[in-house]
This record gives C-alpha cells, sequence and structure tokens, in this order.
C-alpha cells in the first residue's frame, strides 16, 4: 500500500506539474501559455496533454483554422480591428478574431466555388466580358452602348456609356446610334 501511495503522489505532482489534462484525441494540438501542447500516450496518465512545448524565439501560438496550432511572430499579435475581414488573395478570406493577448487574422477560408474574394467578402465571379476588336460598338441594353477600346495589357475592352435621356440604341453596321424614343 505504502508503494501505490508514492506512485499516486509522483503521478499527482507530474500531473499538476506539467498540466497533462486528458484528451480524446492522438495527435490533437493546443496552444498555452509559453507554446503548445499535443495529445499522446504518457507515462502514467493515458491520453492526455503532454508538456509544454515552445513555439520558438519571438514567435507564439496561434490556434489555426482545422484545430491544430501554428506558431507564429509576436508582431502577428493586435494586428487587426476585432470582427473585421480582409482577402488573403482572390479566392480567401480571413476574419479577425480575438486572441488572449490580442487580435489575429486567422487562417485563409476559400471562398465558395466561382466566388472571389472583394474588399473582405466572397462574392459570385462575374461573367467574362466577350473579346472585342478594337473600334467595335454594339448596343448593351436599350439604353446602352459598348466600344472596343484597347486595354493596358495589350489587349482589348469594352467600355461601356449610356445613351442621351429620352434615346435608346440601335445597331447601325458595325457603329450604334442613340436614336430618339418615338
Amino acid at each position: 500500500m505504502f508503494k501505490y501511495f508514492i506512485v499516486a503522489a509522483f503521478f499527482t505532482s507530474v500531473w499538476a506539474q506539467n498540466n497533462f489534462e486528458p484528451c480524446t484525441v492522438e495527435g490533437q494540438q493546443i496552444c498555452r501559455v509559453g507554446g503548445y501542447q499535443i495529445c499522446a500516450h504518457h507515462d502514467f496518465t493515458g491520453l492526455t496533454f503532454g508538456p509544454v512545448l515552445s513555439c520558438g524565439g519571438g514567435t507564439t501560438c496561434f490556434p489555426s483554422a482545422d484545430g491544430g496550432i501554428v506558431c507564429r511572430p509576436v508582431s502577428d499579435l493586435l494586428q487587426c480591428p476585432f470582427g473585421s475581414s480582409r482577402c488573403f488573395n482572390n479566392t480567401s478570406v480571413q476574419q479577425c478574431t480575438s486572441f488572449p493577448r490580442g487580435t489575429v487574422w486567422g487562417n485563409p477560408v476559400p471562398c465558395a466555388t466561382g466566388q472571389t474574394c472583394q474588399n473582405g467578402q466572397c462574392f459570385n465571379k462575374p461573367p467574362p466580358l466577350p473579346k472585342c476588336t478594337i473600334g467595335n460598338m454594339e448596343c448593351a441594353t436599350a439604353t446602352t452602348f459598348r466600344t472596343c477600346v484597347p486595354s493596358d495589357n495589350s489587349n482589348a475592352k469594352f467600355i461601356t456609356r449610356s445613351c442621351a435621356p429620352g434615346t435608346e440604341c440601335k445597331p447601325s453596321g458595325t457603329f450604334i446610334t442613340c436614336s430618339v424614343v418615338v
């Protein structure tokens, strides 16, 4: 009985000292003050979070979107207004979330298929404009027309303009006219 008491006292001491708390998914990682912990089978404790591991100089632990962790520079703290969002690239968005020591940009979340990120939000991509021949004109709607002009990247693009009030767009060969509505 005395041996059991010594082992139990040692186990309790190790548990408290290393903050071994039970976990259920081997390999799961969580952030802790000073670094992070990994869920694994440890002596005397079974499946628990192990000792705190350091992220390394100048970095701190951040939770990741996939449930893991990522060690990032301390300069990433207090980097955004809580609740705001931004585009990570043209197909992913990031949300500003709170963190125990500040606010951080979360991991990029992809936009849905067929969407693009603009001004921190995912939107459906507009259909591509048809290719055009420089100088051609066409009616875009009953009261607007498009003219094909050179663009900055040596391609061509349409510029849309409105007909004058009280007129409508009428095709006339390769040109258009805005005629008075009768």
